[in-house]
């Protein structure tokens, strides 16, 4: 678990996602033992004691959008249905280039790169973002 209090609130967040790695799906629940993809950001962000929606419109409408110049490690990484400004995707950070998940089609929590949904993304009406805490 992750309930050893940190200054560094992102630094929490990150090592919370990573021990969560291989954690199973369950629709609705927001850990410990078992995540849905708003669940583990907001389970992860509480363990550094800061407040975050378990709903994806929530999640990632509350924070504060940051340039993808500007994401770290510990961000949430937001994925945006543009005709409709709908959330359909939430991860957190972990590095330049990494994040971690959990998909309901994967059905556990898992690493993923920003390359593999950003080309995705060239072929659908998505709007990426990212938020910060």
């Amino acid at each position: 678990m992750c309930e050893q209090p940190n200054t560094n609130g992102n630094d929490v967040v990150v090592q919370c996602a990573i021990k969560q790695l291989g954690k199973p799906y369950a629709r609705g629940t927001a850990g410990p033992n078992t995540f849905d993809m708003g669940g583990l950001p907001s389970y992860c962000y509480n363990q550094a004691g800061i407040s975050v929606p378990q709903d994806l419109t929530n999640a990632c409408f509350y924070g504060k959008k940051v340039p993808a110049s500007d994401r770290k490690p510990g961000d949430l990484y937001c994925r945006v249905y543009r005709t409709y400004n709908l959330p359909f995707y939430v991860a957190i950070i972990t590095s330049l280039d990494e994040m971690i998940v959990m998909e309901e089609s994967v059905g556990y929590v898992s690493k993923r790169t920003y390359s593999e949904k950003l080309e995705q993304d060239q072929d659908m009406d998505i709007i990426t973002t990212y938020v910060t805490y």
